[in-house]
């Protein structure tokens, strides 16, 4: 806990109250049941305080502001996705369905996928099926048939997709690059 004494505190509120209103932008001021964006702010800022090692943060990950954000992303996109679950009665006409709200990607999101996709591309040390995987990523639609969509893109089948996306995992490089 000693590396967390030197933090500034009041700034990584702030940063995390931008990054909640960004991340619920055109949600609903509160949602599934009653959350807002101040709250996604102390749910995250707890579970930081919380977790004994600090959610797994350590500052050779980057910045305590950027890890935070992260995780308030994941845990609006959770609210959010229940949102769209919560129940109404069929015959009440006044109530509206709940609105699905979009979390909208940012520049920063942009730059940090750039930023891995990149990392990725030097980790499997130049096979070209794999920066062939990497690169097709891009392109699909991020439904629930994946391996299928990349299947298409790169003229391959679903099954050899899942092969490759295995030899991927498999490298250490890209394990430590994406677990640490």
């Amino acid at each position: 806990m000693a590396h967390w004494d030197d933090i500034d505190w009041d700034r990584v509120y702030k940063v995390l109250r931008v990054a909640a209103v960004t991340a619920v932008r055109g949600a609903p001021e509160t949602f599934d049941v009653g959350v807002s964006a101040d709250d996604l702010v102390q749910e995250t800022l707890l579970a930081f305080w919380r977790s004994s090692n600090g959610l797994g943060w350590s500052p050779d990950k980057g910045t305590i502001e950027k890890f935070l954000a992260s995780v308030l992303w994941n845990k609006a996109r959770t609210h959010l996705r229940r949102q769209n679950k919560v129940g109404r009665a069929l015959d009440d006409e006044e109530s509206e369905l709940p609105k699905s709200a979009v979390i909208e990607t940012t520049i920063e999101a942009g730059v940090q996928f750039s930023d891995l996709r990149e990392k990725l591309y030097s980790a499997v040390d130049g096979d070209q099926d794999l920066r062939d995987l990497i690169a097709a990523t891009e392109l699909t639609t991020g439904a629930h048939n994946v391996n299928q969509e990349l299947a298409e893109i790169m003229g391959k089948t679903p099954r050899e997709i899942v092969n490759m996306k295995r030899r991927l995992m498999n490298l250490p490089k890209v394990r430590k690059l994406l677990y640490g």
